[in-house]
């Protein structure tokens, strides 16, 4: 039996403000929600955008953005240019095409200069691989990426209560990396049901995908050949890590209270069960506020400013490195990571 490329009708008819989509690589999920942005101006005028995360992954993503869709559309041509997408009906004999504008090319890193442009009907906004390979050692999640996002959207939609045009955020990966800042925000913590599930009170939905006839498939390929034979649940098999989601536990009743950080009004408290080794990272600290430092002026009232070089410092860096900490949720996860980032570590 063939396996199907992912299908968007009933995720699409769901209509969530936020959908998370989650397959194996190569099943198709990006072909197809380009089909629906052309498919939306045709149909209502609506436009798109895509973001990606720094200026400098833009021209790549639109070079031959259309080229397969061509085909499934030969009554229209399509290009990309000056970050935005155009579409025209194919022009008979020397007349020009008579472009009209799709689309939006932007980046997280831009999205100060973002609010003062202006975007119109808008639809649906895309992130593309929103969850990072945890291998690719050369990019990382934006500093409050979900933050980030929300400024974006607005900046976009400019929705307002009576707004025609309702818009909706799309998020596509794969199982690479469960400590992901997305499923952090929705609350979504060990290895995700498969199928269909509802967050955020209802305004986040994720489709996990499981498709075994698709692994199999794949496994006969030449990169299913040599990642079957590295252990490559991802690629293949679309499995999150579990070595990862074991990181997310609660604080053992033996563990004893190191210190505090104060981080941009984040409360990241260092506990350690010297029976087990492991070190815990919570939102909860002691109520005497004992041992707490802060890291930034901003958190500086009444606490001592720790320095970079500060021993504490160094020994969470080591910790960290030998996977020897566990989080008490995926977003403290994310808020560890960035203090540890913010305090130079590589």
């Amino acid at each position: 039996m063939k396996a199907e490329y992912y299908d968007w009708t009933k995720t699409l008819s769901f209509d969530a403000p936020i959908t998370m989509v989650i397959t194996s690589r190569g099943k198709g999920k990006t072909y197809g929600i380009r089909r629906q942005f052309v498919n939306d101006w045709l149909k209502h005028n609506y436009r798109f955008v895509e973001i990606a995360r720094q200026k400098n992954e833009l021209s790549p993503l639109m070079d031959n953005y259309f080229e397969r869709l061509g085909k499934e559309f030969p009554s229209y041509v399509f290009k990309c240019e000056q970050y935005r997408a155009y579409m025209a009906a194919r022009p008979q004999g020397k007349k020009k095409p008579e472009w009209k504008l799709i689309g939006y090319f932007i980046a997280m890193s831009q999205f100060q200069l973002i609010k003062k442009k202006t975007y119109n009907r808008v639809k649906r906004i895309l992130v593309d691989e929103a969850v990072m390979d945890k291998n690719d050692k050369f990019h990382h999640y934006m500093k409050n990426e979900w933050e980030v996002l929300t400024s974006i959207v607005d900046s976009v939609s400019r929705e307002r209560a009576d707004s025609e045009i309702k818009p909706r955020v799309y998020l596509l990966g794969n199982a690479c990396d469960i400590l992901n800042p997305y499923f952090a925000q929705a609350g979504i913590s060990g290895d995700p049901d498969v199928g269909y599930t509802w967050h955020m009170r209802k305004n986040f939905l994720l489709h996990y995908e499981d498709d075994e006839t698709y692994a199999n498939e794949k496994r006969q390929t030449l990169a299913g050949i040599m990642g079957d034979n590295a252990g490559d649940s991802v690629s293949i098999d679309n499995r999150f890590d579990d070595k990862a989601s074991g990181l997310i536990a609660k604080k053992s009743s033996e563990a004893q209270h190191l210190y505090t950080f104060l981080y941009e009004g984040k409360t990241i408290s260092v506990w350690c069960d010297l029976t087990d080794g492991w070190y815990y990272i919570t939102s909860k600290a002691p109520k005497d506020g004992r041992n707490t430092f802060a890291l930034t002026l901003e958190d500086h009232p009444n606490h001592i400013i720790l320095q970079r070089t500060s021993p504490l410092i160094k020994t969470l860096f080591e910790a960290y490195r030998l996977r020897c900490v566990k989080f008490d949720s995926i977003r403290m996860h994310g808020d560890f990571l960035d203090m540890l980032r913010y305090m130079g570590y590589r």
